[in-house]
């Protein structure tokens, strides 16, 4: 296992706003690994926390003040940089594996930097609140980027919604935080109910199938339609039994997915430790779900 500062040495290609593609084990053949066949667009994001400005993943060689004197120990040689062909910025030479990906610009692969906004917060905290809330200075804003989005395209009253997002973390990413909230889990066979396999299992239950026709357990439980008045139904409806529903939707998804062993496909490997697991992760969700975001968190 090697630590967030080394891996950003050895592999980051980041953008300021934190998100992350790296190393060329994510670039060729190894990204066959977590496609599912289906041409329905997924999304994975990683979120470094902490700061990049001594990787020299983007090389500010425009700057007259990134020289050797004011960077004795971090100041790369133009020679050793990578062009990217825009007159300003050069990429740390442990990028090149991804130049072909970048085509000097056209490619599928962009790199932004020099990235800021008005009246930036000195707090480094406050920072990366924002670049995750996608609203620059408004400290009160509870909702994230990309759970505003999903909200704004999709029904998330619906239990069929219920996975259609979550953090590959042990805390909710704040990009996917709101009202509704999705899984956060670091290995999804643990993201179950308490108790052994067994119990959970029971727990969880089962739908109202055929050749099973009693429900039982937490999936049984908010399938039944409930003798009530009216508005007490529609209350009901709204607060509780979507949300059950919904709950034991996404445990059955995560659970079916982990049940087997996962086996990267298309000679993919994946470096050891948290990022390579969290990765490994990401690829079996995707390969065996009807997830749309994952969001890994790398660091603290």
């Amino acid at each position: 296992m090697f630590s967030r500062r080394e891996f950003l040495r050895m592999n980051l290609a980041a953008g300021a706003a934190g998100f992350a593609v790296s190393h060329p084990f994510l670039l060729n053949r190894q990204v066959m690994a977590a496609q599912s066949g289906s041409s329905a667009k997924r999304m994975i994001f990683i979120f470094q926390r902490g700061g990049n400005d001594g990787i020299n993943t983007i090389i500010p060689r425009g700057d007259k003040e990134y020289n050797q004197r004011t960077r004795p120990t971090l100041h790369i040689p133009e020679t050793d940089a990578l062009d990217l062909g825009n007159g300003f910025a050069q990429a740390h030479p442990r990028l090149e594996p991804m130049m072909d990906m970048y085509g000097n610009g056209t490619g599928s692969l962009a790199m932004l930097h020099r990235i800021g906004y008005a009246k930036q917060s000195r707090s480094h905290f406050d920072s990366q609140n924002y670049w995750e809330h996608g609203v620059p200075g408004d400290a009160g804003l509870k909702e994230g980027m990309f759970f505003r989005q999903l909200v704004e395209t999709l029904d998330m009253s619906d239990p069929k919604n219920g996975f259609v997002a979550a953090s590959v973390s042990s805390s909710q990413l704040l990009a996917l935080r709101g009202e509704s909230p999705f899984p956060s889990f670091k290995a999804a066979k643990r993201f179950r109910l308490q108790g052994n396999e067994n119990l959970a299992n029971k727990t969880l239950g089962r739908e109202a199938t055929k050749g099973k026709p009693v429900p039982r357990g937490v999936l049984g439980l908010y399938e039944s339609d409930p003798v009530m008045m009216s508005d007490q139904k529609k209350l009901y409806t709204e607060l509780v039994q979507n949300t059950g529903q919904a709950l034991g939707s996404t445990l059955k998804k995560v659970q079916d997915a982990s049940r087997c062993a996962y086996e990267p496909a298309n000679g993919a490997s994946y470096p050891n430790g948290d990022f390579g697991q969290k990765l490994q992760e990401a690829a079996m969700l995707i390969k065996r779900t009807d997830v749309k975001i994952l969001g890994l968190n790398i660091g603290g």
